[in-house]
């Protein structure tokens, strides 16, 4: 016995209070998952917006911000090399 399929107009139409529920929920995933990966990210707005628009995981948004901070890093050091040479 296969499950009827049932169309999201038709679940808002004949169960509302359902719906509800099911909108709600998802909203709440979406602010949490939201709320992670802004502290993550911390004061990296450019990142935080890649990372929530591109469905990036906790893990993912922790890598790439510790590969932006390494590549900061490399880059002050060859500032500061490069200011010690002159």
């Amino acid at each position: 016995m296969k499950p009827e399929k049932l169309t999201v107009d038709e679940l808002q139409q004949n169960r509302p209070d359902l719906y509800e529920q099911i909108l709600e929920a998802g909203k709440a995933g979406e602010l949490e998952r939201f709320e992670v990966l802004k502290e993550v990210c911390g004061g990296d707005f450019e990142l935080l917006a890649e990372c929530y628009s591109g469905g990036k995981s906790y893990e993912e948004a922790l890598r790439l911000r510790v590969e932006r901070a390494e590549q900061a890093q490399a880059e002050l050091l060859a500032q500061h090399k490069q200011l010690q040479e002159q």
